[in-house]
């Protein structure tokens, strides 16, 4: 892959990830490049998820010192998402590349837009104890592990909604506790990925960089700032670019 490709590659993975780590969404700016590049869909997401694992830890690290974590509800979240992870890795070496480029630029679209019109949230009240509103909520972890390793395209966001109105989380205990869930999923994963041979270690390095990058200063983001109005313009953009993959 020439440098300049792997250049471009780098700059947008950060610009996704300094959002995604904030709120979800780290990949909605790199897959729809990578699909414009010519990289093949399962190549692209594979190759991403081994990457994400790097930003997640790297946000972990930044978020454990934290209070806003609720260890409690990450050990209680962490086997059924684990358990969609894996499902997710299988479901992406099966899947039909057409079909997972639609499902991604598709699922990019709508996120992008959710993020625009979404509530406000406040960010700064304590960490307050879990309560479990609903035993659907176990199951519908599965599902969204599934896809998060299937798609790696706004399954944080998901996830984030899940802790806050299933398990009656705060938006940045929310945000804090995700990164915990998401890590050994990601980790599990990818590993299922690399000994089927879906990972690209030239492609793997302009995103693995790209994703700490972004995670440093994604986590600044989230503690010190509201970023709706960055959000909205950083929304705009992947809709845009969603919109061009899906007609090729």
């Amino acid at each position: 892959m020439p440098i300049g490709q792997q250049l471009i590659i780098f700059l947008f993975t950060t610009l996704g990830a300094s959002f995604g780590i904030a709120f979800g969404g780290g990949s909605f700016v790199v897959l729809p490049v990578l699909f414009l590049m010519g990289v093949d869909p399962k190549i692209a997401v594979a190759t991403n998820v081994a990457a994400a694992v790097a930003q997640l830890i790297t946000g972990a690290v930044m978020f454990g010192t934290h209070k806003k974590v609720h260890y409690r509800m990450a050990t209680k979240a962490t086997p059924f998402y684990l358990l969609g992870g894996i499902i997710g890795a299988f479901a992406l070496i099966n899947i039909a590349p057409t079909f997972l480029k639609g499902i991604v630029a598709v699922a990019i679209i709508f996120f992008a837009i959710f993020s625009i019109f979404r509530k406000k949230h406040v960010m700064d009240t304590p960490c307050r104890p879990a309560v479990t509103k609903t035993p659907m909520a176990y199951p519908l972890l599965v599902l969204v592990g599934t896809y998060q390793v299937m798609t790696t395209a706004g399954a944080g966001t998901i996830l984030t909604f899940i802790f806050m109105y299933l398990f009656d989380l705060n938006l940045k205990c929310s945000i804090y506790t995700r990164q915990f869930v998401t890590l050994p999923t990601m980790v599990v994963g990818a590993g299922i990925l690399i000994q089927n041979g879906l990972v690209d270690w030239l492609l793997f390095i302009p995103l693995v960089f790209g994703r700490i990058t972004g995670a440093i200063i994604g986590s600044e983001l989230v503690m010190h700032t509201q970023r709706k109005k960055l959000s909205i313009a950083f929304s705009v953009v992947v809709v845009l670019m969603a919109i061009k993959t899906l007609l090729g």
